[in-house]
């Protein structure tokens, strides 16, 4: 039960003490870089990449998972998981790449001295003034239709994604893109057991102007002569993204 609510002229409650909307705990630029290994990657062995990729951990204080929202005027897949105490995102591009972030967290996991502050009965802050709010204006979703098969990206650097999309927000704004699924595929380009090429495919997306654009990232790499283990052509490209309004953040 809430101890405070706040509602609006309409009647619509904007605050109480029994939900916790996420903030901006910390922002700043990722750069991603080639590497040599991938351990991500679905297969073992150490593969030569020709991908570029960046990381950032945070520690899940109080409890929650955080979420990133990434601006970027170059295709960007990202990928979150956990490693102990601290959520791991995991960027992607095709080649190197330098691009905003927000990471976003519960009020209670972030600091803040702001002039109104709510808390629960449990003495969980739920709000904080001096905060600056997850605003979402949108979802995005990009869908691979069944029984589509890529063609090997090997052979076909420049394929371009049949379902991939673009979607316009309002351009007096400023807008980041929070990836909440990452569909992957991939595939080899078919020359033999001991020199076939490795190629993934990441969802991915990136902002021209307002407008943001869903595609992909491309990784490949030898085998190393192990052969291509039957990998061929597996995966789904599909992917989902919220739209925040990052405007002043």
């Amino acid at each position: 039960m809430a101890y405070i609510k706040i509602i609006n002229d309409s009647g619509s409650r904007l605050l109480d003490d029994s939900y916790q909307n996420m903030a901006v705990q910390s922002s700043g630029t990722v750069t991603t870089g080639y590497t040599t290994t991938d351990a991500t990657d679905y297969y073992p062995g150490d593969y030569p990449s020709r991908g570029a990729i960046a990381r950032i951990y945070i520690n899940n204080d109080a409890g929650a998972y955080p979420l990133v929202g990434v601006r970027s005027g170059t295709p960007v897949a990202v990928e979150r998981y956990t490693n102990g105490g601290q959520t791991v995102f995991l960027f992607r591009t095709t080649d190197p790449a330098s691009f905003q972030y927000w990471v976003f967290a519960v009020p209670n996991a972030i600091g803040g001295n702001g002039l109104v502050k709510i808390y629960n009965a449990a003495g969980v802050k739920t709000f904080d003034s001096d905060l600056h709010y997850a605003r979402i204006v949108g979802r995005v979703d990009m869908t691979e239709p069944g029984g589509s098969t890529p063609p090997a990206y090997a052979g076909n650097q420049g394929w371009v994604c049949p379902w991939a999309g673009s979607y316009s927000f309002d351009s007096s704004r400023t807008h980041a893109a929070v990836q909440i699924a990452s569909g992957s595929y991939w595939d080899i380009d078919g020359r033999g057991s001991d020199t076939d090429s490795l190629s993934g495919r990441f969802a991915a997306g990136y902002f021209s102007g307002e407008t943001f654009v869903t595609g992909y990232t491309a990784r490949s790499g030898a085998d190393g002569g192990g052969g291509d283990g039957g990998y061929d052509a597996i995966g789904n490209l599909s992917g989902s993204w919220l739209i925040f309004d990052v405007t002043g953040y």
